[in-house]
């Protein structure tokens, strides 16, 4: 038969046992915030780099059209130039530049519309 002695101290180890696990929920609480502010700070870190590649990817975009608009007038120049020379190695050596230049506005139109769908992806 209990005793009322005996339901004290059961009641009290019972209560006390909460208070102990209460105490380890307590004590959890800043850990816990600890590694989510942590976590937060490498996501934002992760955005940020994110964001700036975009942002290089776009410069980068801006440049190559610069370029390719700056080949364009070239190309255009050495058409017009094309019908002022005389000798066949003056034409020749025109045909050449023009070939060439064609080819660099070719790379620059991939590089270009490589880079468009790299930013849209990224977007």
């Amino acid at each position: 038969m209990a005793t009322p002695v005996t339901s004290l101290f059961r009641s009290c180890h019972r209560l006390r046992k909460l208070l102990r696990d209460l105490q380890s929920e307590i004590d959890l609480g800043p850990r816990v915030l600890k590694l989510k502010q942590t976590w937060l700070t490498q996501e934002e870190a992760a955005h940020k780099e994110a964001h700036d590649a975009i942002k290089r990817l776009k410069l980068r975009l801006k440049d190559d059209e610069g370029t390719l608009k700056q080949a364009e007038q070239q190309l255009d120049k050495y058409e017009r130039q094309l019908f002022e020379v005389t000798t066949m190695k003056e034409i020749e050596a025109k045909r050449t530049e023009i070939a060439t230049t064609k080819t660099k506005i070719g790379t620059l139109e991939d590089a270009i519309l490589t880079a468009m769908s790299e930013i849209e992806e990224r977007t």
